[in-house]
């Protein structure tokens, strides 16, 4: 548990904090909720932003 707020660079680097070892953060973690891995979120953020109004 973190005693305050903490921004990562990246998910891996959050990611390996957390495992206590290297680790791909874009799949490690996963969308609460949901059955989508970061990796496959972001990509899904991104096309719903390109696609035309």
């Amino acid at each position: 548990m973190f005693a305050q707020k903490y921004a990562f660079k990246s998910p891996s680097a959050a990611a390996a904090v957390i495992k206590g070892r290297n680790s791909n953060g874009l799949t490690s973690w996963r969308l609460e909720g949901a059955d989508l891995t970061y990796k496959e979120w972001e990509a899904q953020q991104l096309s719903e932003a390109g696609a035309p109004r």
